[in-house]
């Protein structure tokens, strides 16, 4: 299980948690809670302007009670747990705390974010993510689901397209020949009946080698009236048989 982990805290060189948000990948999971005893005299006025406003004081704990809130948490969730987040700070402060001991389901490693923060396709998700009013930035738990976000679109942009029937017509009309004809131009010898010289025996492949159902799919895909293009492509075989 994937789970994504964002923190806010008081500086970078006086640090101290403040809260702590953690949503998995699936958005079934998450935990939120608040430090009571955070210092805030460390608070740098970034934070007292921009972060403190927005806490909301939902399950506000100590720093005790948030240790074992955070184990019981870890313990509903599955054998292997790993942790991503964008910040090295925020594992530290995880690790912190947890009193420097992380729960035995785990991995003793972040996935690093980082990576990705900087690519289009997460960070577009991230923003629209956050143009909703009641999920502002620099909320931990909110910062959290937009980590998801994020990666769940970079994750579906980057899975391998699925090819479409008349794709894989294209491909198999131009395997072991040169100058086969494109796809556009199969989709008109489809749609007309018409068979130019020079793609006969790119046809005759199509029409010998792929199967009729990935041809009756592919007709579907370039007209409504898709008997009428079956009917110019069992004509085109029958001349090819000739």
């Amino acid at each position: 299980m994937l789970i994504f982990l964002d923190a806010e805290f008081t500086d970078f060189i006086q640090c101290d948690l403040i809260s702590i948000g953690m949503v998995d990948e699936t958005g079934r999971h998450s935990f939120y809670a608040e430090r009571s005893d955070f210092e805030r005299s460390w608070c740098n006025p970034i934070v007292q302007t921009g972060i403190l406003p927005l806490l909301d004081g939902s399950n506000v704990a100590t720093r005790a009670e948030l240790a074992v809130q955070l184990r019981a948490w870890f313990a509903t969730l599955p054998r292997k747990v790993v942790v991503a987040c964008d910040s090295r700070t925020d594992w530290d402060l995880l690790l912190d705390a947890l009193d420097g001991e992380l729960p035995s389901n785990v991995v003793s490693q972040p996935q690093d974010l980082r990576p990705l923060i900087d690519t289009s396709v997460f960070n577009n998700a991230v923003c629209r993510f956050h143009d909703q009013p009641s999920r502002p930035w620099h909320h931990a738990l909110h910062d959290a689901c937009a980590h998801r976000a994020g990666w769940l679109a970079w994750m579906d942009a980057s899975k391998p397209k699925r090819m479409t029937p008349m794709d894989a017509v294209t491909v198999a009309a131009n395997v072991s020949y040169r100058d086969g004809p494109t796809r556009a131009e199969l989709e008109k010898i489809f749609l007309s009946g018409e068979l130019p010289p020079q793609f006969v025996a790119h046809m005759h492949r199509v029409l010998t080698e792929i199967s009729w159902r990935i041809i009756e799919d592919a007709s579907r895909q370039i007209s409504d009236d898709h008997d009428s293009v079956l009917e110019n492509l069992k004509k085109i075989g029958e001349d090819l048989e000739r």
